[in-house]
Parts: structure tokens; C-alpha cells; sequence
């Protein structure tokens, strides 16, 4: 094998490993945060008991942001599909479990499907139908 090559070789190497070393040191810093604050858990195949923890998670996302509110949680959603308009209340992260796979439908096509107030965030969200998106209200 040629030297330039060889080099080639070691600098995708490098590269490759850059991405996964910042990989894991994302994921180290996101899934503290989170968790810090205490997680309220969705599914929307959940069933039974339904009380937002990971072993019974809620079924429906406003019934998560409204218990993450009581108690300055985040909201985690299991990949999904979910029809409903949402009101996020402040300092309340919304997390999707996998970009792409967390779908959020508007019920109410005359309202945003998600209202947002100041410090709240949302992560890893695909929204459908609704006024808009998202509308954030002070």
C-alpha cells in the first residue's frame, strides 16, 4: 500500500473517531440534564396504569406536560404517533426519543400544535397539520 494511501486511511481514522468520541460526550451531558430535573414518561402504546413514570408511561403528551409542570420535570416521548394540540408550559423540555420517529398531528387544525411559553424547549419533534407549528406566547 502507498504512503498517501496509508495517510488517508489514518486521517478517516481520526475522523471517525472525533465523531464518536463527540457522540458520546453529548449524550453523556444531554441525559444528566434531563434526568436531573426528573422525567415524565409517553407511549403512545401504553395502557393500564398510567401514572408518567418509565414502567407506566402516560398515553397522551399533554397529560405528561401537565404533571412535568406540577413538579418541574421534562417530558420524554417514546417514538410514536400523536394526535393532539399541546400548551408547554414554561422551563419544561419536550424530548422525542428518535429524531424523525416522534409525530405530533394537530387535532385542532385552527390552533398551533404546540404553544410554547418562554424557557420551554422542544427536541426531536415532527409536527403535522395545525394553525402552525409552533407559536411561542410570552
Amino acid at each position: 500500500m502507498n504512503k498517501k494511501i496509508k495517510e488517508g486511511i489514518e486521517k478517516n481514522k481520526s475522523i471517525v473517531l472525533a465523531i464518536l468520541a463527540t457522540l458520546i460526550v453529548l449524550s453523556v451531558v444531554t441525559a444528566p440534564r434531563l434526568m436531573a430535573k426528573g422525567t415524565v414518561f409517553v407511549d403512545a402504546d401504553a395502557s393500564g396504569t398510567m401514572d408518567g413514570s418509565e414502567e407506566h408511561p402516560f398515553d397522551n403528551i399533554q397529560d405528561a406536560i401537565d404533571k412535568a409542570s406540577e413538579k418541574g420535570r421534562n417530558v420524554f416521548i417514546e417514538n410514536g404517533h400523536y394526535k393532539d394540540n399541546l400548551e408547554l408550559w414554561s422551563d419544561i423540555e419536550l424530548v422525542g426519543e428518535e429524531r424523525g420517529k416522534v409525530i405530533i398531528e394537530g387535532k385542532n387544525d385552527d390552533e398551533p400544535v404546540i404553544l410554547m411559553y418562554d424557557d420551554s424547549e422542544v427536541h426531536n419533534l415532527v409536527l403535522r397539520e395545525g394553525k402552525n407549528g409552533v407559536r411561542v406566547k410570552r
